[in-house]
C-alpha cells in the first residue's frame, strides 16, 4: 500500500485552511476548514515489476455560508 496522506494534507494546505482528520471534526472545530478521510487503499495488481492501486479519500469543505464555501471550492 502507498501512504499518499501526507501529500494530500500538503495540498490541501495551499488552500490557507486549517486541515483535519475527518475523525477529529466536531461541532466546536472552527470554520472555514478542510477535512479529509481516506476510504480505500488498496494494491489492485502488479504488472511488470509495477504495483498500482485504487486510492479513495473523501475530503469535504466546512463553512458556515454557501458564499464563503464556493470562494473555497474552485
Amino acid at each position: 500500500m502507498i501512504n499518499v496522506t501526507p501529500d494530500i494534507i500538503k495540498a490541501l494546505q495551499q488552500t490557507g485552511l486549517k486541515v483535519y482528520n475527518e475523525y477529529l471534526v466536531t461541532s466546536k472545530t472552527k470554520v472555514p476548514c478542510i477535512s479529509y478521510r481516506e476510504y480505500d487503499n488498496r494494491s489492485t495488481e502488479e504488472v511488470d515489476e509495477f504495483g498500482y492501486s485504487d486510492i479513495v479519500y473523501h475530503i469535504k469543505i466546512w463553512s458556515k455560508s454557501e458564499k464563503e464555501l464556493v470562494s473555497y471550492s474552485a
